[in-house]
């Protein structure tokens, strides 16, 4: 499998893996019991404003923190591509070189080939 197949199906992989899903039909009534639970906890305590004005810090937070993950897995990929098409470059720059070398053998092998069958040329000749 060459390299341009394996980052396809990395990539396929990837999205299917990131690929948004609906949440189960329990999660919401579940969560909302969890902040109605919180907050009558919190309001009891005389707490409910600062809870709130945290819940917006944390989200906040969270939110920063997911933007500075994507934006670092996207570098990551951009840097893998880059090193990708670099390897491609000097793979294809050592197969040019290879070429290179090879047409020079094939035509010091074609001279001394025409050489060898003029001394043969010759001495049937002389015989």
């Amino acid at each position: 499998m060459g390299d341009e197949e394996r980052t396809d199906e990395f990539e396929k992989q990837l999205k299917a893996a990131l690929a948004r899903e609906e949440a189960p039909a329990w999660f919401e009534a579940r969560v909302m019991n969890a902040v109605n639970q919180s907050g009558a906890l919190k309001s009891r305590q005389g707490m409910a404003l600062p809870h709130r004005r945290w819940q917006w810090v944390t989200a906040a937070a969270a939110a920063v923190i997911m933007i500075a993950a994507g934006n670092e897995w996207a570098h990551h990929v951009a840097l893998e591509h880059i090193k990708q098409a670099h390897m491609d470059a000097d793979q294809r720059a050592a197969g040019q070189a290879a070429k290179a070398k090879l047409l020079l053998a094939m035509r010091i092998t074609s001279t001394k080939l025409a050489e060898i069958q003029q001394k043969v040329d010759e001495a049937q000749r002389n015989d």
